[in-house]
């Protein structure tokens, strides 16, 4: 499994994969502001051009907000999830930020 960084390039890749089990998810309009705010970043996890996870984080000063966690169906029970939490946890010391809060519902 290979995580990668994805852009605003990848915005309609990611809406799909939220509006599959989240009818109140990540719309176009909101990830293309908050990739533009300069303070957001994704991973995520692809399957040829399809993107099969993606992790949404929000960085502060000194602390970061992980925004949302989504598997596609197909992918889950795979381990991607921890994987990427993983991922953003050692990308999140690495940058100094003290303090990692998960939005849950």
């Amino acid at each position: 499994m290979t995580i990668l960084n994805l852009t605003a390039n990848d915005i309609e890749k990611i809406t799909e994969l939220y509006r599959a089990d989240f009818a109140d998810g990540w719309t176009a309009e909101m990830l293309k502001s908050a990739f533009d705010g300069g303070r957001f970043f994704a991973l995520g996890v692809k399957d040829g051009d399809a993107i099969l996870a993606v992790i949404t984080v929000t960085v502060g000063y000194d602390d970061a907000d992980i925004e949302g966690v989504v598997v596609a169906k197909k992918s889950r029970g795979l381990g991607i999830a921890k994987a990427l939490i993983t991922a953003i946890e050692e990308k999140l010391k690495k940058d100094g930020k003290e303090r990692i809060l998960l939005e849950v519902r």
